[in-house]
């Protein structure tokens, strides 16, 4: 919805109106933007006097695909260093990378704003 309204020159929504949209409570849509908003996928927009906010692509739409969102969601705090990983955590690292590049190369990963 974000891409498609961003895409047609339509005005960013709020979380209020992106929540009707989708027919999903407003909890869970803020929830979603706060994560989408720290991934670094979208981006807030000041619309009113009111201090109130809207939600725009934080990066070019024409590289924003199924395969961009997976990723950086699953990415989303995994900065922390571990002091003795587990010796199973290789060959996770390694399944998915593998499993990021099948999806990189399947046609279903279309860009958002082809959806």
């Amino acid at each position: 919805r974000i891409v498609k309204n961003f895409q047609t020159g339509d005005p960013p929504m709020n979380s209020d109106q992106l929540s009707e949209s989708l027919h999903i409570p407003n909890s869970l849509t803020r929830n979603i933007l706060n994560d989408l908003e720290d991934t670094g996928l979208v981006a807030t927009t000041d619309i009113s006097q009111t201090r109130e906010y809207a939600f725009q692509p934080a990066m070019d739409t024409h590289s924003i695909t199924i395969r961009t969102v997976l990723e950086r969601l699953d990415k989303k705090g995994m900065n922390v260093l571990i002091a003795k990983p587990p010796p199973t955590l290789e060959q996770i690292k390694v399944a998915m990378h593998q499993f990021y590049n099948l999806l990189e190369n399947t046609d279903q990963n279309r860009l958002l704003k082809d959806l």
